[in-house]
């Protein structure tokens, strides 16, 4: 008879548990938290320290975009939001360089398959803006990168003023960049 409690009892405390997961689940979803806060660094904050090469060999360093506004873009090859998003981003660069403004690409190189890929695809789409190679991820990390495209948009004086996660068009760019 003991055998029957244990088992009946063990039974209800699963479908317990199964049912309290369940509600808990339907209230995170249905319901705004916390956790909608924006992921990765927060906003106005230094941006980390940033010394990366580009496909040219030649580096690029935090200090080199002091005085300027940057748009900081952080992508892959592999990634269609990326690839579709870089016209706009060439074109915005070609418009606005001379202005004191720099859009630097940061390719998450460790997850392309060679550097030769991200060279093809910047011969192909004929981009003119530097693209610098996080090859060991460690900027990646630095800038809490979880999802690409991720961009960044840091004043004159290198201090984060906006994230945005996903592609992203021509006119989006210079709203961020007008905010600024």
């Amino acid at each position: 008879m003991n055998k029957y409690i244990i088992i009946a009892l063990l039974l209800a405390l699963a479908g317990w548990a199964v049912l309290h997961n369940t509600l808990l689940v339907e209230k995170s979803v249905n319901e705004p938290s916390d956790s909608d806060a924006p992921i990765g660094l927060k906003t106005p904050n230094a941006a980390p320290y940033l010394s990366l090469p580009q496909l040219d060999g030649s580096k690029i360093q935090t200090s080199d975009l002091k005085g300027k506004k940057v748009m900081l873009n952080f992508w892959t090859t592999w990634c269609p939001p990326c690839r579709a998003e870089m016209p706009e981003l060439e074109q915005f660069y070609k418009n606005m360089s001379s202005d004191g403004i720099e859009v630097v690409a940061v390719n998450l190189t460790e997850s392309e398959n060679s550097i030769e890929n991200v060279k093809s695809f910047k011969d192909k789409n004929h981009l003119t803006f530097p693209i610098l190679l996080d090859e060991k991820g460690i900027y990646a990390n630095r800038f809490e990168i979880i999802s690409v495209p991720t961009t960044y948009f840091l004043d004159e004086n290198g201090i984060i003023r906006f994230k945005h996660v996903g592609p992203m068009s021509y006119e989006m760019i210079k709203e961020y960049m007008d905010k600024m």
